[in-house]
C-alpha cells in the first residue's frame, strides 16, 4: 500500500510502514510514540528535495519502556529502519557551516563570512570560540542578512577569529567556524524530553538503508541508555550508497551520529552541536570504510555514564571525534570547543589511517575520571598493530596540540601547530617506538594573547614535550616565533626520565637564541648543522654512561655541558621493583644496586628510578647486588630505537645464591600485586650459549659462579626464588 500524507493527523500511538509513506507538498506535523520503516518513508528525493517543513515529533516519559517491534527490544520513543526499509528525508541544499573572514569583537553585531550563503532572517547560527576556554561558543539568530554580511539579534560577548596568518608560507586556516542550526526537516523528542534527558531516537539496522540531506535533530537521545543516540547505524553490515549529508544535531542528551558494526557510509558537510558526550562516534572495530569528510564538530558536554558498556566507551573525556577503527577516511573535518579531545583514536587495532586536511582547535581538556588522563586537538591511545599516519592537518590553541601516546608506529606528516600557550604543540608518550614528525610547523604566538604577551614571551611551553620516555624524530621541522624557551623538552609528572631526539634539517624563524637550549633530561642528535650546534649525539654530562665511545665534552652556555659523541645509539632505562613498590614513595629498590659495565665502567649507586644505559651488543651489564625478596620485577624502558640495527634489548647478569623457582615475561604489572597467573615463562638454558641462541624465551643460571643470565627487554621479568 502507499499512502500520501496530506494531512497533521492527531498523535498517534505508532506507524508501521511496510508499503510506501510519502508526504504530500505541504508543511507537515506528524506527533507519534514510535515509527517502524520496513518499506519506504519518504520526504523528498535526492533530485526532487522536499520544499516544505516537516516535523516528525517523537513521544514517550517512560525511559524503562521497551517495545518488541519485528523481534527487537527498540525501547520507545524511535524512528527504526530495517528488513528491507529505507528512509529517504531530503530538503533542499543549502550551506552547512562555513568560516569567518574578518575577527570579530566583542559588542559586534555584525559578521562577515566566507562565502554567500542562502541562510535566512530567523536562522540560528552557532559561531566557534577562538581561544580554549569554555562558554565562549555563542549561539545567535540572523537579523539581517546581505551577501557575506549578517547582522545578529544581539551583540557578541567574546573574541572570533577570522584571519588565517601565513607563517612560512603556510596558511593557517584559523578563521571560526559559523554553523546554521535549523532545516526545513525536523526529527524531535516532544518538548517533556529535557526534563528525564529523555529524548527520541533513530536507529538504522540489518536491512535497513537511511539517506538523509538538510535534517534536523533536536532534543534527540537517551541518557544512559545503550545505543540510544539522535542517529545511530546499528550492526548494517555493508551500506554502500547511505549518508548523512548537511544534517544537523542541535544539541542531544547522548552523543551525536553514531556508526556501530556498520561500512562504507558518508557523512558530509554535517554539524553536530553540544552533544552529551562524543559529537561523532565510530564505535567499534568492524566499522571501517566510512567516510567522514567537511563535518563540524562543535562543543560537547562530559557525560558520567552508569549504563555498563556506555560507561567503557569513555564519553567522560569526550571527543569530538571518537573512533575506534583506523580504517576510515576522515578528510576535510573541524574539530572545535571539545571538552576534553578533537580527534581521539582510541585503542585502534587496524590500519592504516586516512587523515587529513582536518583541523582540531580550541579543545579544553576538561575531562571527568579519577586518574591521569590525556586531552589534546589529536589523541591516538591503546594502540594495536596498525601502523597510523596523520597529514596535512592544522593544531591550534588547543590546551594540548597533538598527543600520541602507548606503542604502535606513527608518522605525522605536514602538521601545523600555533598558539598552544597552556601546553605544548607535541605531547608525547610512546615507548619503544619511532614517532616521527616530517616537515611539521611550529609557530610559537600568530598574535598577543589576551594577557597582552609579546609573540616572543618567554612563557611558551617547549614545542615538542616527551613524558615518561620514548623518541621522537623530526625531519624538517620550523620553529618560528619562539622566545626565551627551550624547543624541545623532556620531563616527567613524577620523576625524571629519559628522551631522545633525531633533528635534521630544521629552520629556526624569528626565534631568539635561547630557544635552541638542550634539555638535560633529554638526549638529543642533531644530524646536520642546521640547529645551530655541532653534528653529533649530545647528552647530559652527568650521565657519562649515555655517552658511549669517542665521546667529547661540549658547553653549550646556558644549556650546561654536554657529552657529544658520534654514533646514533639505543637508550634504556633498567629498573628493578619488589613487590608491595608504591610508585609515590620513592625509592622502589632495597637494597640498592651497583652494577658494571662490560668496558669496565662502573656505576655509582642506583639511580631512584633506575640505570640509564645504552642498549644493543656492544655492551653488557652486571648488577652486583640482588634483592632479598623472593620475588622481584626486572624491565627496560626502551628508547630511541629508531635506528636499523640497534638491538631493543640487552643482556644483564645479577647474582643469586640459587637457582631461581622460575622466570617469567608478562606485558604489563600491577605496582602491589603479582599476577595470579603468568602464562610466558622463560625455559631455563643448559648453557650460555644456548641462553644465547634464544635470549628473549631462555636464561642460564650459572650454579658455579652463582650468576642469572637475562635478557631484558620492554616487557617485565619476574624473577621468584
Amino acid at each position: 500500500m502507499t499512502v500520501t500524507l496530506d494531512t497533521d493527523p492527531p498523535p498517534l500511538k505508532a506507524v508501521f510502514v511496510e508499503g510506501t509513506l510519502r508526504l504530500a507538498p505541504r508543511p507537515t506535523q506528524l506527533t507519534v510514540g514510535w515509527m517502524m520503516v520496513h518499506g519506504l518513508f519518504e520526504a523528498g528525493t535526492a533530485k526532487a528535495p522536499f520544499q516544505h517543513s516537516f516535523v516528525l515529533t517523537l513521544t514517550g516519559q517512560d525511559p524503562t519502556a521497551n517495545v518488541s517491534c519485528s523481534g527487537m527490544a527498540m525501547g520507545s520513543k524511535f524512528l527504526s529502519v530495517m528488513n528491507g526499509g529505507r528512509i529517504s528525508l531530503h530538503s533542499p541544499a543549502g550551506t552547512s557551516w562555513t568560516k569567518l573572514r574578518r575577527d570579530c569583537a566583542p559588542g559586534e553585531v555584525q559578521i562577515l563570512v566566507d562565502q554567500a550563503v542562502n541562510w535566512q532572517v530567523g536562522d540560528t547560527l552557532v559561531i566557534a570560540p577562538r581561544v580554549a576556554r569554555p562558554g565562549q561558543t555563542e549561539r545567535r539568530v540572523i537579523k539581517s542578512i546581505s551577501g557575506t554580511t549578517i547582522t545578529l539579534d544581539q551583540a557578541l560577548g567574546f573574541p572570533h577569529s577570522g584571519t588565517a596568518p601565513t607563517v612560512d608560507e603556510t596558511t593557517l586556516e584559523m578563521r571560526g567556524e559559523v554553523a546554521r542550526l535549523n532545516r526545513k526537516i525536523v526529527i524531535q523528542g516532544d518538548a517533556a524530553s529535557t526534563a528525564l534527558n529523555y529524548g527520541g531516537h533513530v536507529m538504522v539496522m540489518a536491512g535497513g538503508s537511511a539517506k538523509l540531506n538538510g535534517v534536523e535533530f533536536v532534543r534527540m537521545g537517551q541518557l544512559n541508555q545503550l545505543g540510544r543516540y539522535p542517529f545511530h547505524w546499528h550492526l548494517v553490515g555493508d551500506a554502500p550508497g547511505q549518508y548523512l549529508r548537511n544534517c544537523v544535531v542541535n544539541s542531544s542528551f547522548q552523543r551525536g551520529f553514531v556508526i556501530h558494526g556498520t561500512r562504507k557510509v558518508l557523512l558530509e558537510n554535517n554539524v553536530v552541536y553540544d552533544s552529551g558526550g562524543h559529537n561523532y562516534s565510530i564505535e567499534d572495530a568492524s566499522s571501517t570504510d566510512n567516510v567522514l569528510q567537511n563535518n563540524l564538530a562543535l562543543e560537547n558536554r562530559v557525560l558520567v555514564l552508569k549504563e555498563r558498556t556506555l560507561a567503557g566507551q569513555r564519553d567522560n573525556q569526550a571527543a569530538n571525534f571518537w573512533i575506534r577503527a583506523a580504517r576510515n577516511t576522515i578528510v576535510g573535518n573541524a574539530a572545535a570547543a571539545s571538552m576534553a579531545n578533537g580527534f581521539w583514536y582510541d585503542g585502534v587495532t587496524d590500519g592504516p589511517t586516512v587523515f587529513h586536511s582536518n583541523v582540531a582547535h580550541s579543545s579544553y581538556a576538561r575531562s571527568v575520571r579519577n586518574d591521569f588522563v590525556r586531552d589534546a586537538g589529536l589523541l591516538v591511545e591503546n594502540l594495536g598493530t596498525g601502523r597510523l599516519e596523520f597529514s596535512d592537518s592544522l593544531f591550534y590553541q588547543n590546551v594540548n596540540g597533538v598527543w600520541p601516546t602507548e606503542s604502535g608506529a606513527q608518522t605525522y606528516r605536514g602538521l601545523a601547530f600555533a598558539d598552544h600557550w597552556v601546553s605544548s604543540p607535541v605531547t608525547m608518550d610512546v615507548t619503544g617506538e619511532n614517532t616521527v614528525f616530517e616537515s611539521p610547523l611550529f609557530v610559537g604566538r600568530t598574535r598577543p594573547s589576551s594577557k597582552g604577551e609579546n609573540p616572543l614571551s618567554a612563557g611558551l611551553p617547549p614545542a615538542v614535550l616527551i613524558q615518561y620516555s620514548g623518541a621522537a624524530e623530526l625531519k624538517d621541522p620550523v620553529f618560528a616565533k619562539y622566545g626565551n624557551n627551550i624547543l624541545l623538552s623532556s620531563n616527567d609528572i613524577f620523576v625524571e626520565w629519559q628522551a631522545q631526539f633525531f633533528l635534521s634539517n630544521s629552520r629556526l624563524i624569528e626565534t631568539s637564541p635561547s630557544s635552541r637550549n638542550l634539555h638535560d633530561s633529554a638526549i638529543t642528535t642533531l644530524l646536520d648543522t642546521s640547529y645551530g650546534l655541532g653534528i653529533g649525539t649530545y647528552s647530559p654530562s652527568f650521565h657519562p654512561q649515555l655517552s658511549g665511545t669517542s665521546a667529547e665534552l661540549v658547553s653549550l652556555g646556558d644549556s650546561g655541558d654536554y657529552l657529544r659523541g658520534t654514533k646514533r645509539e639505543g637508550y634504556g632505562l633498567l629498573r628493578t621493583e619488589v613487590p608491595g613498590g608504591d610508585y609515590f614513595s620513592l625509592p622502589w629498590h632495597e637494597p640498592s644496586f651497583h652494577a658494571v659495565r662490560s668496558d669496565g665502567l662502573r656505576f655509582a649507586d642506583e639511580e631512584i628510578n633506575g640505570f640509564r644505559l645504552i642498549c644493543g651488543g656492544e655492551y653488557r651489564y652486571a648488577l652486583e647486588q640482588a634483592p632479598a625478596e623472593s620475588t622481584f620485577f626486572i624491565t627496560l624502558d626502551n628508547q630511541g630505537f629508531i635506528t636499523p640495527g640497534v638491538a631493543q634489548n640487552v643482556e644483564i647478569s645479577l647474582p643469586l645464591a640459587t637457582a631461581p623457582r622460575s622466570v617469567a615475561r608478562i606485558d604489563e604489572v600491577n605496582e602491589d600485586t603479582i599476577p595470579a597467573a603468568i602464562s610466558s615463562r622463560l625455559s631455563a638454558s643448559p648453557s650460555k650459549a644456548d641462553f644465547l641462541i634464544n635470549p628473549s624465551s631462555r636464561y642460564f643460571y650459572d650454579a658455579a659462579a652463582g650468576k642469572l643470565y637475562l635478557q631484558a627487554d620492554a616487557r617485565w621479568l619476574v624473577i621468584a626464588r
